[in-house]
């Protein structure tokens, strides 16, 4: 397995886990580990009245949240683009046909 790397995360109260990840994925793996582990404790402590299943069903269904709302904010950023670079062409070819009628 060239350039990975076998890594343990523990989540919550779960059983560690092994990964083998790029080598270059290695800190975005154990930042994700710790924003999770984080909210877990913080809504735990908060929400002392449920279990530790309904505890993690509710963060990765945050998680999901926050995926689904960066998508949609890509997928916005690669119209509002693509439509800059339709009229980029647009104004490049126009000066194109101003520069040839002035020949």
């Amino acid at each position: 397995m060239k350039d990975k790397r076998k890594i343990t995360i523990e989540i919550a109260n779960l059983p560690k886990m092994s990964l083998f990840i790029p080598v270059d994925e290695e800190e975005t793996n154990r930042k994700a580990e710790k924003k999770i582990n984080e909210l877990y404790k913080t809504w735990s402590e908060k929400y002392n009245d449920k279990k530790p299943i309904e505890i993690m069903g509710m963060v990765a269904f945050r998680f999901a949240q926050l995926y689904q709302s960066l998508a949609e904010e890509v997928g916005e950023t690669d119209l509002m683009l693509e439509d800059f670079e339709n009229n980029l062409n647009e104004l490049l070819m126009a000066m194109q046909g101003i520069k040839k009628s002035n020949e």
